[in-house]
């Protein structure tokens, strides 16, 4: 699983000024970073894969290992986005035996955090064409509602054992 902050250049930052909806756009060096359960997907990368505090590698990613509970224990960075990305899902890909297009679609963010509590899934239930989720420009098409709530409806029943 992982989760992140990813600018594809590392310096684009857009904010929302508080108390408004409005967006407004800077620029800030930052290196973007991911969030993972594991260094898996990253173990290509051989010697380009180094600890926070070894010396970095040309083009490589560094990771530090957080402590305390959770699902996701590593923090992974490099100094350019594009590559970080292109890292983790070269990886993943390879694990997974099928080609990954974006991180959306290894799931994960804060769900790990319930599924150490209870057995469960990650699902992409589409809604059509338009802004993502968590994009400013997101609008819930209300008539997904019912098929999504159809879906759910006939997973639990056919979980249910027949009487």
């Amino acid at each position: 699983g992982m989760a992140g902050a990813v600018d594809i250049d590392g310096s684009q930052v857009w904010r929302r000024l508080p108390g408004t909806l409005q967006l407004v756009h800077e620029t800030e060096h930052f290196r973007p970073w991911m969030l993972l359960a594991s260094l898996q997907d990253l173990k290509h990368l051989g010697g380009r894969l180094r600890a926070e505090g070894d010396a970095p590698a040309p083009g490589g990613v560094t990771y530090r290992e957080l402590s305390g509970p959770g699902a996701l224990r590593f923090v992974v960075s490099a100094e350019n986005g594009r590559s970080l990305v292109a890292a983790v899902l070269q990886g993943a890909s390879r694990r997974l035996n099928r080609p990954l297009r974006s991180v959306r679609e290894m799931g994960a963010e804060d769900f790990s955090y319930l599924l150490e509590k209870r057995p469960g899934c990650y699902l992409f239930l589409g809604q059509g064409e338009g802004a993502g989720l968590h994009h400013a420009a997101y609008d819930f098409n209300d008539e997904a509602a019912p098929i999504g709530a159809s879906f759910f409806a006939r997973l639990v029943e056919r979980a249910q054992p027949l009487a």
